[in-house]
């Protein structure tokens, strides 16, 4: 006969929702004590390559942003702007601007307007 599995939270009591709450209630204490960021690492921007085909150019690698957020323990892609360069380094230093201010993804199409208006 099959056993039935237990649930998830009596499987790992360390996790259970009464922790959690305590884990938020020592978070909120320590929000009002010092300035903490919820959430570190809360946006990312990654470089993505396409390869696209124009009739003047012929076949190209453009490079682009992509933007994602940390929602519920998953990240979640939220924008992405291709063919902003022909050169990856370029690409690659806008991204880690751009995680390193943990710009917002409200922000990103305009400051990736910025970028291409200072070029």
């Amino acid at each position: 006969m099959l056993q039935r599995k237990r649930p998830y939270h009596q499987r790992h009591p360390a996790l259970t929702q009464s922790n959690e709450r305590r884990d938020l209630r020592r978070f909120k204490l320590k929000a009002l004590t010092e300035e903490v960021r919820p959430f570190p690492d809360q946006y990312a921007y990654q470089v993505v390559c396409t390869e696209l085909h124009s009739p003047e150019l012929g076949r190209y690698v453009a490079y682009g942003l992509l933007c994602c957020q940390y929602l519920r323990g998953v990240w979640k892609p939220v924008s992405a702007l291709c063919d902003l360069s022909l050169h990856s380094g370029e690409v690659l230093a806008l991204a880690a601007r751009f995680n390193a201010a943990q710009l917002s993804p409200l922000h990103f199409r305009e400051a990736v307007e910025d970028w291409l208006a200072d070029l």
